[in-house]
């Protein structure tokens, strides 16, 4: 199993439509993004591996409601390693020399409803057929995650404006309306499931181990 790596933006895992939304869902405006004369570093927070990945600095139990909503078991194995974390957090850490980019993502979270500050994220670790698959989350608290996810190429511009963003799609899979999301660059795909105010996000070339994660999410 190969985990697939976002190249460009925030997340994030992580998407859907709005066809996918169950309609009723207008997308809403993200603010103009205009930042040429800043150079700004590629991020790949929806897929980081939970297992190995260390955050000494920040709270690692941020938002243990968000803990209490992943899954106990993927396939008849326990999920673990369950961290959350508080997204901007990490923002401030990885991109603190980007005072207009910080900004420009707390103007878009805005203009969905969503306080950037309450918004946190969480990764979990599963196994399939001996294969180890990282879970990840996205919580937009009192938000339908789906906003979130439908302004998602918008904001990867914000992060990595030298890149074409990612392409969003919809699929079903394991009875759940899905959103699609395929790197211009390199064609790999992650897959989005929003439930509620949590955007769920895993990335595998294997679809067994995707249909056996979405299965398990709530």
């Amino acid at each position: 199993m190969r985990m697939l790596p976002i190249r460009s933006g925030i997340f994030v895992a992580a998407v859907l439509a709005v066809a996918a939304c169950g309609g009723g869902t207008t997308t809403p405006t993200v603010p103009a993004v205009n930042v040429p004369s800043i150079a700004i570093p590629s991020i790949a927070i929806p897929t980081l591996p939970s297992g190995s990945f260390a955050i000494p600095s920040f709270e690692t139990n941020a938002d243990p409601a968000l803990a209490a909503r992943f899954p106990t078991q993927v396939a008849g194995q326990p999920v673990t390693d369950v961290t959350t974390y508080r997204f901007m957090d990490l923002l401030n850490e990885w991109n603190s020399s980007q005072p207009a980019q910080l900004a420009m993502f707390t103007q878009a979270m805005s203009g969905i409803g969503v306080d950037p500050n309450t918004l946190t994220g969480g990764n979990g670790t599963a196994t399939v057929d001996g294969s180890t698959v990282s879970i990840s989350a996205i919580h937009t608290p009192g938000v339908d995650a789906n906003r979130f996810i439908q302004i998602f190429p918008q904001l990867t511009q914000l992060f990595s404006p030298e890149d074409q963003p990612p392409t969003l799609g919809q699929t079903t899979i394991a009875g759940k309306n899905v959103a699609t999301l395929t790197d211009a660059s390199t064609g790999d795909v992650s897959y989005l499931y929003a439930n509620g105010d949590v955007v769920w996000s895993v990335s595998s070339t294997d679809m067994n181990e995707v249909t056996q994660v979405l299965s398990a999410l709530p």
